[in-house]
């Protein structure tokens, strides 16, 4: 449990240059870029045998760096989907290739596509398949890419506004993504999260958050369950208060 007056980042950190500088770094915002409108298709069978099409927006080279990491996700979910890593492995990377429209980067798949020499192993596929992805993302952002986003992270990457539980879900999924950051990435357990979910968090929120002992829960739902519930009782609170000056 976290004491109140143990946690110095209740008004946010102070806004420095270097604190503006590790903010800037950052690959995943809080805010979710918009796709670019572009879209190839793409068609699979599923487990039934039914032809199915998939829409995937294409990667250019004005797009932000986040939609690098949003596009290999969705080609990596769409191999597990379909079951493609343990035969057709090299298909989904052709995919890719396609959707890769800014130049380094469909370059940098191409080079990871022509280094793998055997696409018919028996096991390993998917494993291999997500570390050529890290690899692509290493060489489009650099290899500091995961280290930038956990430091920004820790000075109180946060979201525009008040509205709680959608900016906590939001992190989730920036959570989910961390892997795509390069070599060695990796997201985090709940647990180790919560840290992170209390950097977020801001003022009346994040003290009930703490009175409710929201940092010790270790599911999402429960997480967002606590949240709601803060958010419910700021806004009696509030009313409440208005209608005793009225």
């Amino acid at each position: 449990m976290v004491k109140k007056s143990g946690n110095n980042r209740d008004e946010g950190p102070r806004r420095s240059k270097e604190v503006e500088r590790a903010l800037s770094k950052a690959t995943l915002k809080f805010s979710v870029p918009k796709a670019n409108e572009t879209q190839i298709t793409a068609k699979f069978q599923d487990a039934l045998g039914n032809e199915v099409k998939e829409y995937i927006s294409v990667y250019d080279e004005s797009d932000s760096n986040a939609l690098l990491v949003t596009l290999c996700k969705q080609i990596y979910k769409i191999g597990q989907t379909y079951g493609l890593f343990a035969e057709k492995s090299k298909g989904l990377a052709q995919v890719l290739a396609r959707a890769l429209r800014d130049e380094e980067a469909n370059q940098g798949w191409l080079e990871e596509m022509q280094a793998r020499t055997n696409w018919t192993q028996t096991t390993g596929q998917e494993a291999r398949f997500f570390r050529m992805i890290q690899s692509l993302t290493t060489k489009v952002f650099g290899d500091q890419a995961y280290e930038n986003q956990i430091t920004a992270m820790e000075y109180g990457l946060t979201y525009s506004g008040y509205d709680h539980v959608q900016g906590i879900k939001r992190l989730f999924t920036i959570n989910d993504m961390l892997p795509y950051l390069g070599t060695g990435a990796e997201s985090m357990t709940i647990k180790r999260l919560q840290k992170y979910i209390l950097y977020a968090l801001k003022g009346q929120c994040k003290s009930q958050y703490i009175d409710r002992d929201g940092d010790e829960l270790r599911t999402k739902a429960e997480i967002i369950k606590c949240i709601e519930r803060c958010e419910k009782s700021i806004a009696l609170k509030m009313d409440m208060e208005s209608k005793m000056k009225s």
